[in-house]
Parts: C-alpha cells; structure tokens; sequence
C-alpha cells in the first residue's frame, strides 16, 4: 500500500527503560516522585498515553487515570505515586509508534479543531503574523503595550499619520507661522497669537487680547487682585502666585494660614503702582514676621517699589523675602 508522506512504523514493541530517571534528578520510585522520564536504550522516547502498557505490582496501569504522558515525561496522578517497594515489579512496554501523517495541508485546520487556549507565545514563530493575518479594528489601544510604538513602527507615507487640524479662528492659515507645540506665541500682521488646545482636542490660535491671557501662559494664574483679601488657607491658599493692581488704592493683605517648612506666597506688581498705591502684607493673625536679608524681623511688610516680584519662602520660624 502506497502512502503519503513517511511509512507508519507499526508492531514496534519497545521495553521502557528501568528504573525510571526522576525529572530532577536521581533515578528509582520514592513514593513521592511522580515525574519520570522514558528511555529506551538511554534514548528519549515519545508514545500517546494509551500507546504504552505499564504493570506495577502485577496491576495494569489505565492511562489518564493512574498515569498521563507529556512528550518523553510519565507522569503520575495524584495519589498514585509508586514507592519503592513497586520498583521490582515495574515494567512498561511501547506497544507500537504512533502514525506520521506528514505534513498538515495548507488551510486544513479550522478554529474549532484547536483547544482553546492551547496556541500560547511560544508556539508562534517569530514574525510570522503580519497585517494581513489581522482583521481590521481587531487590534485595541489597551492590547499595545506602553513604548512599544516606535517611529520606525508608523507608515512614513504621505497623509498616514496626520496632527490635529488647526482651528485658526477665521485667520488666513497662511498668514500664520507653523505651530511647533501647544503654548507657542506668534505674530503677523494681523496681532500676536497664542496656540491653545480646549479640552475636545481642537487647537487653535487664539489673539492675545488681554492681560489675564498672558498671565495664564506663563504660569502666574489668571486672576488679579485689586482690593485686600486674607490669604486663610481655603478661599486663598499658601503656594500661590497672586497678581496684585493697586492702581485705585492701597489695600492690605493678610495671611491667617498656618504655613510649614517649604510654603511659599509670590506677589507681583502687575500695573507698576506699588510705589503710589502701597501694598501692606500683615502676618500678625497668624503670630509670623517677615525676615529681611539685614535678618530684620517684622509682622508687616510694605511693597512700595513699582514691578517688583516677591517671593515669601517659610523657613519654620519666619517668613523669608527672597526677593
């Protein structure tokens, strides 16, 4: 009879080795090993379960019940370990090789022919899944893991990778420079822009038209004070910058919070009027003075120099003037 592929090997009756070589090491039964592995002649061998006879104590031993076979391994169920009073008793024998059908045909494994589970990382060559091996949309952002996204992994084509379309708010897109990141200052001869990204994504050139828009970029806050108010702790908090206007009047700002090492207050004159309108800041509600670089101490300080930028840095006992 012709066949395909390799001839079937068939009656090739085969004595296991004996004793057993315990996977491990050492060799013999011990009553609590139950990993074993098969030779014949000191060569591996690999029979299916129930291609193989084992006899221990006189007792044929039934596959997958006493015993299972991993590949050139015998291994013991639960309970069933054999002691060292079995090892006289033991043999096993290959009743035979299991048929070689050759080569699987291309395409003839269906998904319902294969374990679930059984197709691990180990078992996929390397590059052997490429894009056209995946469904569109089947790869999901959670399934990439982070840094794994290099530039040589993106298409360099024309138009395959796109940044967001700018919103120039009515303005001529070529009358504006190129944006080379969010918080990027520009001017044309239409004014002076500022590139801002809201929070759907849209970024867009927005005109610099007021003092609060500059003060916001450059990490000032946005809100200017022109009368006096308590820095408590809650509505007004320590490790803050405060924009101070005294362009109508004085006024006095106090600090109530209890500060710790490290707080800090910045003051700025945004309007260059401290030296018309002074600006008093009074640390007695909180029982602090202020300490100068002469090391005078005092619980009120005076800002009396237009443009001026104060920093107040906590030092456990005093409220430091840095600047």
């Amino acid at each position: 009879m012709a066949y395909i592929g390799n001839i079937p090997k068939t009656g090739n009756q085969r004595k296991i080795d004996s004793p057993l070589d315990r996977v491990g090491g050492g060799a013999g039964f011990n009553g609590v090993s139950t990993d074993f592995l098969l030779r014949v002649g000191g060569d591996p061998v690999y029979p299916g379960a129930y291609q193989v006879l084992v006899v221990i104590g006189g007792e044929i031993k039934e596959p997958a019940k006493h015993y299972n076979i991993n590949n050139d391994t015998i291994v013991f169920t639960s309970g069933n370990a054999p002691s060292q009073a079995d090892e006289s008793t033991f043999f096993a024998v290959i009743l035979g090789d299991r048929l070689d059908v050759g080569t699987v045909s291309d395409a003839s494994i269906i998904g319902t022919k294969i374990v679930d589970g059984a197709i691990t990382g180990n078992k996929i060559g390397n590059l052997q899944i490429d894009a056209n091996k995946l469904a569109n949309d089947s790869v999901q952002t959670i399934k990439i893991k982070d840094n794994n996204v290099t530039a040589a992994k993106l298409d360099q084509t024309t138009g395959a990778v796109t940044p967001p379309t700018l919103n120039l708010g009515g303005y001529a897109p070529g009358s504006l420079p190129n944006a080379q990141r969010v918080g990027q200052f520009a001017a044309d001869t239409n004014g002076d822009y500022w590139l801002t990204k809201d929070i759907s994504g849209t970024v867009t050139w927005t005109p610099l038209v007021n003092q609060q828009t500059i003060l916001s970029y450059v990490g000032y806050g946005s809100a200017v004070n022109t009368t006096g108010f308590t820095i408590d702790g809650s509505t007004n908090k320590l490790n803050t910058n405060y924009m101070l206007d005294s362009t109508s009047s004085a006024y006095t700002i106090s600090i109530s919070a209890a500060p710790s090492i490290g707080n800090f207050i910045r003051l700025v004159d945004v309007t260059n009027k401290w030296s018309i309108n002074n600006i008093t800041v009074d640390a007695s509600a909180s029982s602090k003075e202020f300490k100068d670089y002469l090391d005078s101490v005092d619980s009120q300080l005076l800002l009396d120099t237009n443009g001026w930028e104060v920093l107040l840095v906590y030092n456990g006992v005093n409220w430091k003037i840095v600047t």
